[in-house]
């Protein structure tokens, strides 16, 4: 995990992920708008209250947005971001697998069946955490997803084949405010931990979190290594 550095505005209030030692992936809408002079990439944190030993700030040479992205439409919220130098790998700094094609994700149900989340994002006492904070969530169906999401919020609106859905047991613990961009990682039937997803929708709790599909756009991200 990272975080997005806004020139204009050094509150971070987006993460991302690194894919390659010099390759981030994140949500469209967290660098709409935004050049690459405009945005810098914090690597190797964890704490916001202090100075990460081995944290580094890194300027960005470009940014890329999916060539479908519309601002306030579901779907394909996704971009590239190249780094100005290389990362060095560190147990803090280090490429989150990508999803294998070739090795399908545990299915719900299954005792080996383990999803998390990620971010820094607003806590239940409604304050930005201090420290990057896991939860775990499972997997939705699309069917049900919608079956939820209009039950609750009264409307129907499909949630778009290129996004992912989670939930958690009691809705205690999910993304939140400022958790944009922040991973969904999950095990697959290798018993690796991969990158499923990217925080792009989320309610606190109130209903299930949508996140753009990473296997999506591994191609696109292949590419750009």
């Amino acid at each position: 995990m990272v975080r997005l550095v806004y020139a204009e505005d050094p509150r971070s209030v987006c993460a991302g992920v690194l894919v390659d030692d010099d390759t981030v992936v994140t949500v469209a809408h967290c660098v709409n708008g935004i050049s690459a002079s405009q945005l810098q990439v914090l690597v190797g944190d964890y704490d916001l209250t202090q100075v990460d030993s081995g944290e580094e700030l890194v300027p960005v040479t470009s940014v890329e947005l999916s060539r479908n992205y519309a601002h306030g439409r579901r779907g394909n919220d996704f971009a590239v971001i190249k780094l100005a130098r290389s990362i060095v790998f560190t147990p803090t700094k280090m490429a989150a697998c990508l999803p294998d094609p070739n090795a399908q994700v545990l299915p719900q149900g299954n005792p080996k069946s383990q999803c998390f989340v990620a971010g820094w994002g607003i806590t239940e006492r409604r304050q930005v955490s201090s420290r990057l904070r896991i939860a775990p969530v499972r997997l939705l169906d699309l069917g049900t997803c919608n079956a939820i999401v209009s039950s609750i919020s009264g409307r129907f609106d499909e949630i778009p084949s290129d996004m992912i859905c989670t939930d958690t047991a009691a809705r205690r613990t999910d993304a939140c405010l400022y958790d944009d961009g922040g991973s969904l990682t999950c095990r697959d039937a290798n018993g690796r931990f991969t990158l499923l997803g990217l925080v792009s929708e989320y309610s606190c709790g109130s209903l299930p979190t949508l996140y753009t599909r990473v296997d999506n756009y591994t191609s696109a991200i292949v590419a750009r290594l």
